[in-house]
């Protein structure tokens, strides 16, 4: 997800920017990323990382959500991209995002009914994983 060099990501930024400071929850497909773990909808997404090292083992513990829909609740914050001066190169820089502070934040899978169907006279809800 290449945020800034998009004009997608113009329109994401233009909805989310006025709800930075707010507590805010997306629902969304739960990756991996470069910074920490994303929460990825509409084409783009907001980061979960820590930004205290003693922080670190909550970020370990949200391994279990890879891949799967999950509902994340924080503060919402925004990193614009960093100034970089004439002549100097960077070999790194984080993209400019929105993310959660993973001390903040709160992560929890979405269950979704995959079928429902009459067994004995009384629905019966199926999830799937």
């Amino acid at each position: 997800m290449a945020f800034a060099q998009s004009s997608g990501f113009a329109k994401f930024k233009r909805t989310l920017k006025p709800k930075v400071g707010r507590t805010v929850t997306v629902e969304g497909t739960f990756r991996t990323a470069k910074l920490g773990y994303i929460v990825e909808f509409s084409g783009w997404g907001i980061y979960l990382y820590n930004i205290k090292d003693s922080d670190i083992d909550k970020m370990s513990g949200l391994t279990q959500f890879e891949g799967q829909t999950v509902k994340a609740t924080g503060t919402l914050r925004y990193a614009p991209a960093p100034v970089i001066s004439p002549g100097n190169e960077a070999v790194a820089i984080p993209p400019e995002h929105f993310y959660f502070d993973v001390a903040e934040a709160k992560v929890v899978l979405v269950k979704r009914p995959s079928s429902i169907r009459k067994h004995k006279g009384h629905n019966v809800s199926t999830t799937s994983r």
